[in-house]
């Protein structure tokens, strides 16, 4: 009965030392920010945000939302939104059904960049598998 009580026990602790890194790993990182809101805080001024802000990316959520034929699908390369939602699902749960009509907001830094990853630029992924996770030309 003892070692019953000592493995719930160790399994207890280490689901709550778990919940406790991802909540603190979460909570430190910037993907709660989804329109660079955050990301102005400090870079403002750097020539890498002026150029996000006349590029394609800072407008990809309006181009999608004049199409016509867009649906949901197109949200996880359009929005940011759809991404740091997308992240923020309890596992488990039935994710909510969205729609290009209920995002705010259009690709951001957070959307490829993360402080903190390691990898050059703070990407979130390495270029090579960045880009074309939505640059697939598969969309249309």
């Amino acid at each position: 009965m003892k070692s019953r009580t000592y493995a719930v026990i160790s399994i207890s602790v280490i689901v709550l030392a778990f919940a406790v890194f991802v909540v603190v790993i979460y909570a430190g990182s910037d993907a709660g920010s989804k329109s660079g809101d955050k990301c102005i805080e400090c870079h403002s001024d750097s020539i890498q945000f002026k150029e996000w802000q006349d590029s394609a990316h800072a407008k990809a959520l309006l181009t999608v939302q004049k199409e016509p034929k867009a649906d949901a699908r197109c949200l996880k390369c359009h929005s940011s939104d759809y991404i740091a939602y997308a992240q923020t699902t309890a596992w488990g749960a039935t994710p909510k059904v969205v729609s290009v009509k209920d995002m705010k907001n259009s690709v951001s830094c957070s959307s490829c960049h993360r402080h903190g990853t390691g990898i050059e630029h703070n990407l979130i992924m390495p270029v090579d598998k960045l880009c074309v996770s939505c640059h697939k030309f598969d969309c249309g």
